[in-house]
């Protein structure tokens, strides 16, 4: 038989001789057989040269869909409280760097409801860790309490004031119809602290679904991470003054749709509902809040009303505080972060950029991993799923 997906049951993978040798293997089989199409592990948090060369051997073989650079949290007084001893940034950093300039992404994580944090920590959070390179993702965990650890104790319940209820635990991507066969599973998640109150664990969360949603969902990934300077907010402050502005509007445009989506969502979660979104029309599973969002925007053939939406509340945001012509330039970004959009109807259209726009990309490009660089030879480079030829190629 074969197997589409092997996940592999150790928190330290890369940190004995012998997994370099059963990656090396899989690997091989892979080429061989096809199979598996992913081989999913858990790094260990600080990478040595042999865990990084087995995250490299996954990589290149298509078996690895990113390196764990774990924080959990980025607020010092929740480390502290939680006994946890991050990798620095400094070193953060270099992990980065070292795992861009080999063409491996990584994902960071985070996790919501932690003892100490609160809504503007977790905000400073998520801008660290883009500052500090991550584009490609951060997953955002909801914390759940599980029984016989530390901090499921009556001591750490009553210490950091734990607010949980009981939910479902349902897979992200998983069958609806084959849950309903199965065992229910529940999971205890925490949905308020002491220091992040009932009103701001929703904040949190419906601001790290619009995180995810405009930033690693890519819908307006490029001016952000173009446009952080002379003037204008980093990414994840900005993403948050566009919530404030959204959530009062009165009207019923489309981001206050979402807006609201998202809230109601949040305030389920709260409530014991699962953490996903279904709907029977979209393949029967369960996903994602932001991904939901986004395919029900194409679904709905509102994705060009959304990004004229977008475009008005950033240069209402933006208008009096940055010159004039950089605004211009990050509308004309807007415009073009969502021509690279490859919607389904639209998948055998030849998607032409004029050589500002070529110039704009490859910028971006750049920014995403500083080791590319222009040069006479033509290499394939994915942008929001669509394939365009820019001369780009690796530093010596």
């Amino acid at each position: 038989c074969s197997s589409d997906l092997v996940f592999v049951c150790d928190a330290n993978f890369g940190l004995l001789p012998r997994d370099e040798q059963i990656a090396e293997y899989v690997a091989k089989v892979k080429e061989n057989y096809g199979f598996p199409e992913a081989f999913s592990v858990q790094n260990t948090k600080n990478v040595k040269e042999r865990s990084f060369k087995v995250q490299k051997i996954l990589s290149d073989a298509g078996l690895n869909k990113g390196v764990t650079l774990s924080m959990q949290s980025l607020h010092s007084k929740t480390s502290e409280l939680i006994k946890r001893d991050n990798i620095n940034l400094d070193t953060y950093r270099e992990l980065q760097d070292r795992f861009m300039y080999a063409g491996v992404l990584t994902y960071s994580d985070l996790i919501l409801g932690l003892p100490g944090e609160t809504f503007e920590s977790w905000v400073n959070g998520v801008n660290t860790l883009i500052t500090n390179g991550q584009h490609n993702r951060i997953q955002f965990n909801n914390l759940s309490l599980l029984p016989n650890a530390e901090m499921s104790s009556e001591f750490e319940r009553e210490s950091a004031g734990f607010l949980t209820v009981n939910s479902q635990i349902v897979n992200v991507h998983g069958s609806r119809t084959e849950l309903m066969e199965d065992v229910p599973e529940v999971q205890e998640l925490v949905v308020a602290t002491k220091t992040m109150p009932k009103i701001d664990w929703v904040k949190s969360r419906v601001y790290a679904w619009w995180v995810a949603f405009l930033y690693f969902d890519k819908l307006l990934q490029l001016p952000l991470s173009l446009f952080n300077k002379n003037g204008v907010p980093t990414a994840a402050y900005l993403i948050k003054e566009i919530i404030d502005f959204v959530d009062k509007l009165e009207d019923q445009s489309i981001l206050k749709s979402i807006h609201s989506e998202l809230v109601e969502k949040a305030t389920a979660i709260q409530q014991g509902d699962v953490e996903y979104i279904w709907n029977e029309s979209f393949l029967d599973v369960y996903w994602p809040a932001d991904e939901y969002i986004f395919i029900k925007l194409v679904n709905d053939e509102l994705i060009g009303n959304f990004y004229e939406e977008l475009e008005n509340v950033v240069s209402h945001i933006l208008k009096n505080r940055i010159e004039d012509s950089v605004l211009v330039d990050f509308i004309q970004s807007i415009r073009l972060n969502s021509k690279t959009i490859r919607l389904p109807k639209h998948l055998d259209n030849d998607v032409i950029f004029t050589e500002n726009e070529k110039d704009l990309l490859v910028k971006y490009l750049q920014v995403l991993n500083p080791h590319l660089e222009q040069q006479n030879i033509i290499i394939n480079l994915l942008i929001q799923n669509i394939i365009i030829n820019i001369t780009m190629k690796k530093e010596n």
